[in-house]
């Protein structure tokens, strides 16, 4: 005998399949409930079918897994429907395995929602709520949403999380360290953000650009503090620098530094992507540890180092005996080398370099090149300029051993000779007057060309007084002069002999 029912009341509950099925166990092996009644699967004792109705299991309140009421006692395979939120047990189905039940569906079934405080209002069933403000009294605790209203809710005591170094169940066990197998991860609702602990040992977080207003994908704040702030940030990039790894503010508003997916380094305030290997937006300092104070530039520092300034300056500053650069190369002799080259607006202006046929000197070079110059002409500098020009002994004020000095005074060259002077502020220990001695070269050497002229002026006029005077001389051989020729003739040689002599000091 095989058992169709057909009634259209409600006899899909557990009572009465399980009542029909103790009825027709002593008869029949197998028992159909529903459609189809003359076809049965060969596996099942009972098999319940419908397109249209399903089955009903008992729903009753439990009030706690380690508690069988209403039952009377724990029954190994009994299955129900929860329908009260008590002590461990929320709304749900439930198995015994015969010392406590068990829900079945776990805490998958929840919607589960986050934010600062305790939750208010009304509410709708299914809903998880935790507190994540840190400075809430009620940090941490979760509620679950009952009847349209919030409850406090307790977790159950099976976990998917185990004792250190054992596989028992962790349950409410919160004191003793625990882990878990398989990885670990907390995902947002909209299922765009999430982040995961891995059992290799690595962490992913995850947050879908298109969420993120264009701001940053996944992320890591630190704090210092008990208040819900985190002053620093590092985070993916999700804006105009894709992808590039920043270490900036919480509301990344500033970024301090940022790595791009090539291995580009940007360092400061708005550096977005940066352009070269290393890319430091402020003035980079090399000090030993300490404020610094004082100007490295000016050498009134408290300490040595070196500073790079974005403004296109360099300044090292040393204390002790001692070179503040060192230039070297390793190179064979025999070659020219240059040391340093100068250019402005892309034109080399000057170097310092080795001459190949001199590797031991130095040589300072300023450009000369015809090529680069126009409107030619003679000087109107020459030797009365230089005649002006007065050279002194000195001292300077800074030298505690008053050692002199010969040299030109700024001020005074600038009055006869200005190309060779740099004018100054009126600060002389920072913005003193400057003079290029190699500028006054060209000068001297007009000079010596002006006064070589002279000279070989006056050796020539020399030359020809001796001439007429060996002329004269031969001429006068053997005559008896009157005396008026005897005193003409001693003037004119007077007057050679003047002139000879001028001739003579010039020459030296």
């Amino acid at each position: 005998m095989k058992i169709r029912l057909l009634q259209t009341k409600k006899l899909c509950t557990a009572a009465v399949i399980f009542g029909l099925t103790w009825l027709a166990s002593p008869l029949f092996a197998q028992v159909k409930v529903g459609d189809n009644p003359t076809t049965i699967n060969a596996n099942s004792m009972l098999e319940v079918e419908s397109t249209s109705k399903g089955l009903l299991l008992p729903r009753l309140p439990l009030t706690q897994t380690t508690n069988p009421a209403p039952l009377n006692a724990h029954v190994a395979g009994m299955t129900v429907y929860n329908t009260a939120t008590a002590n461990d047990v929320v709304p749900g189905f439930y198995y015994n395995d015969g010392t406590k039940w068990v829900a079945t569906a776990g805490e998958t079934n929840y919607t589960y929602t986050f934010g600062g405080g305790a939750p208010t209002g009304s509410c709708t069933d299914g809903q998880l709520y935790t507190d994540t403000l840190e400075t809430s009294p009620t940090f941490g605790q979760q509620y679950v949403c009952n009847g349209g209203s919030w409850v406090s809710y307790v977790a159950p005591n099976r976990t998917a999380w185990y004792l250190r170094n054992t596989t028992n169940d962790a349950g409410g066990n919160k004191v003793a360290w625990i882990y878990r197998t398989g990885y670990v991860e907390a995902r947002n609702n909209d299922g765009l953000k999430h982040t995961r602990i891995t059992p290799d040992g690595g962490i992913k977080l995850f947050r879908d650009p298109g969420a993120n207003a264009g701001v940053t994908n996944g992320y890591i704040d630190f704090s210092n503090s008990t208040s819900d702030t985190y002053p620093m940030r590092i985070a993916m990039r999700s804006d105009a620098a894709l992808g590039d790894l920043a270490f900036t503010i919480q509301d990344h508003s500033g970024v301090r530094m940022a790595v791009t997916q090539a291995g580009l380094v940007g360092i400061g305030t708005g550096v977005t992507a940066p352009n070269s290997r290393l890319q430091v937006a402020g003035i980079t300092r090399v000090t030993p540890a300490g404020a610094l104070t004082g100007s490295m530039i000016l050498g009134t520092s408290n300490e040595d180092g070196v500073e790079l300034n974005p403004a296109g300056t360099l300044a090292v500053q040393r204390s002790s005996v001692g070179a503040n650069l060192y230039l070297t190369k390793v190179i064979g002799g025999g070659d020219a080398l240059n040391w340093q080259i100068f250019n402005r607006s892309g034109n080399t202006i000057g170097s310092i370099s080795s001459p190949a046929n001199n590797v031991n000197s130095v040589q300072y070079n300023t450009t000369s090149d015809i090529r680069l110059k126009e409107n030619i002409g003679k000087t109107r500098y020459g030797l009365a300029d230089l005649l002006k020009i007065r050279v002194a002994d000195y001292n300077y004020k800074i030298d505690e051993k008053k050692n002199r000095l010969t040299g030109f005074l700024a001020q005074d060259l600038y009055k006869i000779f200005p190309n060779a002077v740099t004018v100054g502020g009126k600060d002389p220990k920072t913005e003193p007057w400057l003079v290029d001695y190699g500028k006054v070269t060209p000068l001297i050497v007009k000079a010596v060309q002006e006064q070589q002229a002279l000279i070989e002026q006056l050796q020539a006029q020399v030359a020809e007084l001796k001439s007429k005077n060996a002329s004269l001389t031969a001429e006068l051989s053997g005559k008896t002069l009157s005396r008026e020729e005897v005193a003409s003739l001693r003037s004119l040689l007077k007057n050679a002999s003047g002139n000879n002599a001028s001739s003579t000091a010039i020459g030296k």
